[in-house]
């Protein structure tokens, strides 16, 4: 026997199937039941064939998903084997033992660098006696082996952190077939490892929060919070105590102590959104919390030490701000430790394909309808439209295909066409309208449509207010700081007439 064992360990080494290795420790422990899970503190206890994607995975572990978390919990604590041959007298009998109707049981831990990395887990649904002096040995011995083939020949950190970012690139929906976004997703495992902050650069709706939700899902801050923070729509006036907290009666209406984003975020991760739109002032206490790790909550003296990663996400080019002395040059430095550049939608043709198949069932699942598929022609369209909303909007765009298409239907070009989604929506200003087919780039769109409109916009809403800035931001529904850096962004500047007390209807001054 213990030959035949060391034969399967050897072939398990040689070729990654584990099938006959576990059959022949089924046969060694007389157990029908057969798991060698590894430790991931992010998702769990993961079974070693589908960690390795090795090819008895499928026929040895997966028949078994029920495991017995409280059983391996205590081997990883005690870091010594549990040998169980009745559990109906065992402390340690468990709801998913139970289910699996279990009688007996042993956990044996695999030790890597002083800790428990993994275990073996065998289980039987009759009752037998413990385990020989001898057999424990040769178990004991087995998982030492196991422990180096993890660390020396799989590089057991290495792919455990590549499983965990790509599992947690799943879970957030992030779909890729092609080389650009891939290259993204190599980057996650050794990003998600380390303290440095984060910058993830991008257009609108390629995706950068479902990033930043996976480098922090696939880190060991994983079971702490994660919080967003949408830099433009805080309040100019209360930034610092959004931010870093505050204590009772540090100002007017500060009835009882407040602890702030960062607070809220400690151990974890903080994800700061449009962080172009920050204040001069937000982006010099961001870059004192950068360096010093502490914050100071309003209304008190004494720092406090934070533990936080902080993941931050641009969707202009910041080094074109830092140039324009619109961004500060130091806290760019500072989050350019690991910047992530996120392709837009029309550089990764190869995946709006799977694309549009990942958000087509997650659609029909939401609104319970059974949809076919797409025909190959209206795949192809998808893949001729510039995108400029990005994966959002192919997101959006299949929502509106499912909620408005029959059931049980096939979904084809002419329902495309009936969205004009390669073309201007109904409603638009006619001017957008006849520009449109002349746009050859994005940021064409966004240099002679979107800033256009948004200046024309803005203009009108200042002469609104009589260019009174705390009343036009809060009219638009902003904080005034966001609005002070759009003027600018969009060289808008008060008129002369109004300058002079005199507020004409279309008079304005702009910087060339």
């Amino acid at each position: 026997m213990e030959a035949q064992l060391i034969q399967g360990l050897a072939y398990f080494l040689k070729t990654k199937d584990i099938k006959p290795f576990l059959g022949q420790l089924s046969l060694l422990t007389k157990s029908e039941i057969i798991q060698i899970r590894v430790m991931n503190e992010g998702f769990g206890w993961i079974p070693l064939g589908r960690l390795l994607q090795t090819q008895g995975a499928a026929g040895a572990e997966s028949y078994y998903e029920e495991f017995s978390k409280t059983v391996a919990e205590e081997v990883a604590r005690s870091k010594q084997f549990i040998d169980v041959h009745n559990t109906a007298i065992s402390p340690l009998s468990s709801e998913s033992l139970s289910e699996l109707d279990v009688k007996s049981f042993a956990c044996f831990p695999i030790l890597g660098s002083g800790k428990v990395i993994a275990v073996v887990f065998a289980a039987s649904m009759k009752f037998r006696p413990a385990l020989t002096p001898s057999i424990v040995a040769l178990l004991q011995s087995v998982t030492q082996a196991i422990a180096s083939i993890l660390e020396h020949e799989y590089q057991y950190e290495h792919t455990l952190q590549k499983y965990s970012a790509q599992q947690a690139a799943i879970d957030h929906g992030i779909v890729t077939a092609g080389e650009g976004m891939q290259a993204v997703l190599d980057l996650l495992p050794r990003i998600a490892q380390t303290k440095a902050p984060v910058l993830i650069s991008g257009e609108t709706g390629t995706g950068k929060e479902l990033i930043a939700r996976a480098i922090h899902k696939s880190s060991y801050r994983s079971k702490h919070p994660f919080v967003t923070v949408h830099c433009g729509a805080l309040s100019e006036s209360l930034i610092e105590s959004e931010l870093f907290g505050h204590v009772k009666g540090a100002f007017t209406g500060a009835s009882q102590n407040k602890t702030g984003y960062f607070g809220l975020a400690e151990k974890g991760s903080i994800f700061l959104d449009e962080i172009t739109t920050a204040s001069r002032e937000v982006q010099i206490k961001l870059l004192r919390v950068l360096e010093n790790s502490e914050i100071v909550p309003v209304g008190t003296a004494s720092p406090r030490h934070i533990d936080v990663r902080i993941i931050v996400a641009a969707n202009e080019n910041l080094e074109d701000l830092v140039q324009r002395n619109m961004f500060r040059k130091d806290l760019y430095y500072r989050l350019k430790v690991l910047e992530i550049k996120l392709p837009p939608l029309r550089e990764r043709s190869a995946d709006i394909r799977a694309l549009a198949h990942h958000f087509l069932n997650q659609f029909t699942r939401h609104y319970g309808k059974n949809i076919l598929g797409f025909t190959e022609e209206l795949l192809d369209n998808l893949q001729q439209i510039p995108w400029e909303g990005n994966v959002r909007q192919l997101k959006h765009l299949v929502e509106r295909l499912v909620v408005l298409a029959e059931p049980n239907t096939i979904l084809s070009a002419e329902d495309l066409r009936h969205l004009d989604a390669g073309g201007p929506v109904p409603g638009e200003p006619a001017e957008v309208a006849e520009r449109f087919n002349a746009i050859a780039s994005y940021q064409q769109f966004k240099d002679d449509v979107l800033h256009s409109l948004e200046r024309k916009f803005l203009l009108r809403k200042m002469e609104e207010s009589q260019w009174i800035e705390s009343r036009a931001a809060k009219q638009l529904g902003m904080a005034r700081s966001t609005l002070l850096h759009r003027l600018k962004v969009l060289k808008i500047e008060r008129p002369v007439a109004a300058k002079a007390g005199v507020h004409s209807a279309n008079g304005f001054a702009a910087k060339s």
